[in-house]
């Protein structure tokens, strides 16, 4: 019975180490880091806007205007984010069910000039850097 009983006792400190120090990683993220300042900011936010906030305004907006112009079901290569980048794998979380792909129906570029290449007319763009460009019709 004392083996039990001193067995109870390890597990319950190992056990409320285990807390304390979860507890300070926690309060480490939400104080020492900012995180708390960053949840209060976009508590109060509608959808749309925290997706903004989080994803980067320039390129929420930029992602948006793709989703207007594109009809669902496009294919788009995505010029001008790093292969792999998180914004990449954003933009094509938001674009579904639109397919990125090589030499697709559209070609997204993002950050750069557009080089406009002859088989793609320019349908839309934000800015100097945000453009959208589509395959020309060939018969």
């Amino acid at each position: 019975m004392d083996r039990l009983n001193a067995l109870k006792r390890i597990f319950a400190a190992f056990f409320a180490a285990w807390v304390v120090l979860w507890l300070m990683f926690a309060g480490r993220e939400l104080f020492v880091k900012g995180a708390a300042r960053d949840y209060a900011e976009l508590l109060p936010r509608p959808l749309e806007s925290k997706r903004a906030h989080v994803t980067g305004e320039r390129l929420y907006k930029f992602l948006a205007f793709a989703r207007e112009v594109m009809p669902e079901g496009a294919s788009y290569e995505l010029v001008g984010l790093e292969e792999g980048s998180l914004d990449k794998r954003r933009a094509a979380y938001y674009l579904y069910p639109r397919v990125e792909k090589d030499k697709g129906d559209f070609i997204l570029v993002y950050n750069k000039d557009a080089a406009l290449r002859g088989k793609y007319d320019e349908i839309g763009n934000i800015d100097a850097s945000r453009h959208i460009l589509k395959k020309k019709d060939t018969p």
